[in-house]
């Protein structure tokens, strides 16, 4: 479990350093919807079915993107390809929007983890407050997509998987 909550820390720091590095992505000032969320959630896992079958398509959603620390290249990158920015399309939704509402989905994720362990209110600007809050209050419907998101291997790439009976 201490895995687990270091994961989301470290997580919310990449996010948070994202958003520092590159303020024209608009992270900061991103506001969660339940209807962008489900759109997403849509468009991630149309992507990921494609990217199993598109040897090409796989090697270009599953680059290191983790580490640039810097969502308007990779918003940029995916706008690019115009299969990537179809699928998007087609669940009725921007690149953009898809990739800020699942920076901005982690962010309020950790915020909701750390809120819980520490017992104090998350901090931030207005709107991390806000997500950190819709998160909450849409925390029946948004487990089911997070777990049905950590399913998809463009967003979760080489990662480890957690090993949480092993602390």
């Amino acid at each position: 479990m201490r895995r687990v909550v270091l994961a989301l820390l470290v997580l919310t720091a990449v996010v948070t350093a994202r958003a520092a590095d590159a303020p024209d992505a608009g992270l900061e000032s991103y506001a969660l919807t339940m209807p962008n969320v489900l759109k997403m959630t849509h468009a991630f896992e149309t992507l990921d079915a494609l990217a199993k079958k598109n040897p090409a398509l796989r090697a270009k959603v599953a680059g290191d993107d983790e580490g640039s620390g810097d969502l308007a290249q990779l918003i940029a990158k995916c706008e690019s390809d115009p299969l990537v920015k179809s699928t998007f399309a087609s669940a009725g939704i921007s690149v953009q929007d898809a990739i800020l509402t699942e920076a901005a989905l982690s962010v309020a994720a950790a915020g909701h983890l750390v809120q819980q362990q520490t017992g104090k209110a998350p901090g931030g600007n207005a709107t991390t407050v806000a997500n950190v809050k819709f998160y909450q209050e849409h925390l029946a419907e948004i487990e089911p997509i997070n777990a049905r998101l950590q399913k998809l291997s463009i967003l979760h790439e080489g990662e480890i998987e957690d090993d949480e009976g092993q602390d």
